[in-house]
């Protein structure tokens, strides 16, 4: 690994630090928050934090473009682009509930190639680097790779994550072929499924603040993350996203993703 890529993950490392810090010197269980346009919740710590980290890419890494929920896009034709989603799982947080945290991602390429889930509440992070294994809180983990479909467990967001009857279809023909399944609107999926305690994650409506960070943590864990299509995350991507714990699983859930094995 390259000594940039050392100072990349370094800086990575510090905004973590530095999300978590501003999240848990504001955090309280009945936070304020507001409506988006598109119905889903924002509150000012979501803005804070975000702001706060871009001030310290642009200070350290001023030539890297960056793409955050809250405030969108800049520069993302540079090589390196940094993605952020300062609280990933508002609507948790929102309501309360503990399943919610950071995800901090930089892209080469539009790869992602650094991934980190940082969840302050259950003093958990995730880190995953292309060509690493995957660490939470600095212990290796590993996807389960034993079960095939009928014996998975499977987790998501929700219906509210499906857009369009077809996807909602789709995903209550995999739900229906699993062995449970368990609703969850945080970040916390990925950790579950980078340490082998479930075995798929679909998401049909994510953007790539929701899922660049992850791509480094489930590959890194020895899993597989894709879009339905079996093609490979990037920045270009769109909302549709399916990760499992190995190839032989991904297989079977993209046949019927694919319709190979619908009803």
């Amino acid at each position: 690994m390259t000594d940039v890529l050392e100072d990349q993950l370094t800086l990575a490392l510090e905004l973590a630090d530095l999300a978590r810090s501003t999240l848990l010197s504001s955090y309280r269980p009945d936070f304020a928050y507001s409506t988006k346009d598109d119905g889903s919740p924002v509150t000012a710590l979501d803005q804070e934090i975000e702001r706060r980290l871009r001030c310290r890419i642009t200070e350290r890494f001023p030539e890297h473009g960056i793409f955050g929920e809250e405030y969108g896009q800049q520069d993302i034709g540079r090589e390196y682009v940094w993605v952020l989603d300062p609280i990933d799982g508002t609507a948790s947080f929102a309501a309360g509930l503990p399943d919610f945290g950071t995800l901090i991602s930089l892209c080469r390429a539009g790869q992602p190639i650094i991934g980190i889930v940082d969840m302050p509440l259950q003093n958990q992070r995730c880190l995953g680097v292309l060509g690493r294994e995957t660490t939470i809180n600095g212990e290796v983990v590993h996807c389960r790779s034993s079960h095939a479909l009928h014996q998975s467990v499977l987790i998501s967001s929700g219906v509210d994550s499906f857009v369009g009857a077809d996807a909602l279809e789709t995903f209550d023909v995999v739900r229906r072929r699993t062995a449970w399944n368990v609703y969850s609107g945080g970040c916390a999926a990925y950790l579950s499924l980078s340490r082998g305690t479930v075995d798929i994650s679909l998401e049909g409506n994510f953007e790539p603040y929701d899922f660049c960070a992850v791509v480094p943590v489930i590959e890194g864990a020895g899993g597989c993350i894709t879009d339905w299509q079996g093609m490979q995350l990037s920045l270009e991507s769109g909302s549709q996203m399916v990760a499992t714990g190995s190839a032989k699983l991904h297989d079977e859930v993209l046949a019927v993703l694919q319709g190979g094995g619908s009803q």
